[in-house]
Formats: structure tokens, C-alpha cells, sequence
């Protein structure tokens, strides 16, 4: 089975991360991962046993984070078979993964980690707002919820 990844943790560009370890682990369960981590700067690919290869974005501006995910997407599904869309959360990252997922036609897996229809996360910002429908939306087109 191979995964593909994509992700916020930019600790795991950092040697030794608890991250970077539990990615190491994982890809012992897989053929292969691929993760896709949003990054604003340049940062260096990384290959494990080539079974676990991470991507950084290194994107000129965090508002190309989402665009340039799909652009890595795109290469690494031209390269390999995904049979699995993993994403950190079911906001930004979520839709970048659901766009894949719906147009290469893979499964989408989202995962969720905070308590996103708390009123007090609706109420910290304009953006939570958006992030509380973006989910609202997503969830139902996930396979699968973690």
C-alpha cells in the first residue's frame, strides 16, 4: 500500500523529531509514503530506505502552500500508484487532499485533532469560521475520519 501525505509538522525536516520517527516507523507498515509538508522555507527533500519520502513545499509565500501541495501531488501520482490520501486536518489541508482524492479518484482519509465546532473556536477568528464550514463540507467526502 502506498500513502500519500499531506501535512503541517515542519518538525519533521528536524533530525531527531519525534515527527520524523513516527514517519519512520509508519513506512515499515507500507511499501511506501510520500508526505507533502507545507513550508515557506527551503528546506531539502528527504528519502528513508526508500520507503518514505517527504517533500517540502518550499512556498515563496504561505498562500501558495495549498496550490503548491497539488503541484507536488500531481508529480508524485504521475511517479507511483496511491492507493490512500491522508490529511493532517479536515481545513486547508483537507481541501487540498480532497481536490486530489476527487479528481485522481483515491480514497481520502481526514484526520481531525481539535474540537473544531466548539463555540469557542468559532469565535477566536474569521478564519475559524471558514475552517468550521471547509469541515462541515469535507468530512461527509472522507472515506475515512481519524
Amino acid at each position: 500500500m502506498n500513502l500519500l501525505i499531506i501535512n503541517l509538522d515542519k518538525d519533521i525536516f528536524r533530525e531527531g523529531s519525534s515527527s520524523l520517527q513516527r514517519l519512520k516507523e509508519y513506512s515499515q507498515l507500507v511499501d511506501k509514503i510520500f508526505v507533502i509538508v507545507w513550508t515557506n522555507k527551503k528546506e531539502s527533500p528527504i528519502v528513508f530506505q526508500d520507503k518514505l519520502f517527504i517533500y517540502p513545499t518550499n512556498s515563496f509565500f504561505k498562500f501558495f502552500y495549498f496550490f503548491d501541495s497539488l503541484k507536488l501531488a500531481n508529480q508524485i501520482i504521475k511517479k507511483c500508484r496511491i492507493d490512500l490520501i491522508f490529511t493532517q486536518d479536515p481545513f486547508e489541508t483537507g481541501l487540498a487532499g480532497w481536490l486530489v482524492s476527487r479528481m485522481k479518484k483515491i480514497p481520502l482519509q481526514l484526520q481531525i485533532h481539535t474540537d473544531f465546532l466548539s463555540p469557542y473556536f468559532w469565535r477566536e477568528s474569521f478564519i475559524n469560521k471558514f475552517r468550521v464550514v471547509l469541515a462541515k463540507f469535507l468530512i461527509p467526502h472522507g472515506k475515512s475520519l481519524r
